[in-house]
């Protein structure tokens, strides 16, 4: 059967491809499974494993404790502005959350229809700056409407019990859609940035190898990143006006930045740069630091090194990253943040992780994005046995940890005294 779809992989070249392929991402489509299994029950993972490469890198002591539970498949958590406790959490099957880690509580605001083939689902979240005074949430979802399969970044209101606690949310309206051609690569990310606009990021619609060349193609939102100006409540939202291509018809309007894979995911740091974790193909996981106007190079290049073609690619005007790694150490980053409390040792650094391998590091990004950090260079927080989905980070600059395995939510915290073993 295998051989048979691959074969018809090889030849449909018709409306019939694209169900083929998608039928064949959701057969082949890997279903990870952490090495151990994790105790549900266990408040502190301790004592995680140095592998590989790991165990000639610098090791720094932590722990995960788990803060919240009971959301399985989470795909984001993002905190109120100014809180350390009070966050909105996502699951790929559409549920809504309101998260108080105080007080240990969760409430489901909404379950959304969503499409859940492949990487599709319910996949980031950016709360407005002045969310407790206008409620505005904005949400990136996959749909099906008339047999097509569409991203969807949408308006949604939330309602109050009390000041602080929400207790709904409810449609406002559409703010950007586009159609998916495969059931991979949506990335997914929402955040707002240091200037106060919404930034989204986007695959290059799947399938692999970039069949239809998304990533370069600047008239469409597919392997981009965009930005929109939401200052003004009630929308519509139009591009922030100070983009790179603005005015430029050889870009879509509210382009950012082009040449990305899958971003999954961005963050910005403290002095307002973005990062970007952006998954491989065969061999490479990156970050990059992201100016207005950047090409990230896929699909000419996978990371630092040539992919199409494999030998002389195109380099002029392509940005590189600032760390990649192979797969010896995984096979799909996760993006975080920069920590700034929990790990006094990591204070600075930029926290992040792999989906597949379950492994934990931090690397002190460049001030000169020109100069990359070097393998060894990353410090190393050992393999846990969970699935590294998703991070948030809150108001002091404490880093949680989503488990897409158990639905478990960890913050990292500094662990001295641990213990750790190595596998072989």
């Amino acid at each position: 059967m295998k051989h048979l779809l691959l074969l018809l992989l090889a030849t449909a070249s018709s409306v019939a491809c694209t169900e083929v392929r998608n039928t064949a991402i959701r057969l082949f489509s890997p279903e990870y499974e952490p090495d151990s299994a994790a105790d549900r029950d266990q408040v502190v993972l301790r004592d995680p494993a140095f592998v590989g490469t790991d165990r000639t890198r610098v090791r720094i002591p932590v722990e995960l404790v788990r803060v919240a539970s009971g959301l399985p498949q989470i795909t984001d958590i993002q905190f109120f502005p100014g809180s350390d406790h009070r966050a909105i959490a996502l699951t790929k099957q559409g549920s809504v959350h309101y998260l108080d880690i105080a007080e240990g509580t969760s409430r489901e605001l909404a379950r959304l229809d969503v499409v859940t083939d492949s990487e599709m689902g319910l996949l980031g979240a950016a709360l407005a700056p002045n969310i407790d005074n206008d409620g505005r949430l904005f949400l990136h979802r996959n749909i099906e409407n008339a047999g097509r399969i569409w991203t969807r970044i949408e308006e949604w209101q939330l309602s109050w019990i009390n000041p602080g606690r929400p207790d709904n949310v409810s449609f406002v309206q559409l703010v950007f859609e586009i159609e998916q051609p495969y059931s991979n690569h949506n990335a997914g990310q929402l955040a707002v940035g240091p200037d106060g606009y919404l930034y989204f990021g986007l695959g290059d619609g799947g399938w692999r190898e970039d069949p239809h060349n998304h990533g370069q193609n600047p008239l469409t939102a597919l392997g981009s990143i965009f930005r929109l100006d939401i200052s003004r409540p009630g929308g519509p939202y139009p591009p922030a006006p100070d983009g790179p291509f603005a005015g430029d018809a050889a870009y879509l309007p509210g382009t950012w930045a082009i040449g990305l894979r899958n971003p999954w995911r961005f963050s910005f740091g403290l002095d307002g740069r973005m990062i970007v974790a952006d998954v491989g193909q065969y061999k490479w996981e990156e970050i990059s630091i992201v100016e207005p106007g950047d090409n990230l190079g896929w699909r000419f290049r996978e990371g630092s090194r040539c992919f199409a073609p494999q030998e002389k690619c195109q380099s002029a005007g392509l940005v590189g990253p600032v760390y990649e790694y192979g797969r010896d150490d995984g096979s799909s980053i996760t993006g975080g943040y920069i920590l700034m409390a929990g790990v006094p040792d990591l204070v600075g650094s930029y926290v992040f992780g792999d989906f597949v391998s379950g492994r934990l590091w931090a690397i002190s990004l460049p001030a000169d994005r020109a100069q990359a950090v070097t393998a060894g260079a990353a410090l190393a927080l050992g393999k846990w046995p969970i699935l590294i989905s998703t991070f948030g980070r809150d108001a002091t600059g404490r880093i949680y940890a989503g488990d897409y395995d158990s639905g478990n939510i960890y913050q990292l915290r500094g662990a001295r005294d641990q213990a750790s073993s190595e596998d072989s």
